[in-house]
């Protein structure tokens, strides 16, 4: 599964990081140009505001859980 996301505040991701941290596989955020960050990692995450793009990937269906921060396109 690949989504694009959007993250604007630290909020936005303390809420995000919440949201995916229960789950029992990886989540992984992208720029979708190489840059990747653990999406379970507030650090990695606040890093990851700086990207043009974020792009969150995981091996399963995780709508639902992130479906706040989806992008509409």
């Amino acid at each position: 599964m690949k989504l694009q996301i959007r993250l604007d505040t630290q909020n936005d991701v303390n809420k995000f990081v919440h949201a995916v941290a229960a789950l029992p596989f990886g989540v992984t955020v992208t720029d979708n140009k190489g840059l990747r960050v653990n999406g379970k990692s507030v650090l990695g995450m606040i890093y990851s505001l700086e990207f043009a793009e974020l792009w969150c990937e995981c091996e399963q269906d995780i709508y639902n859980v992130i479906k706040d921060f989806v992008v509409d396109l």
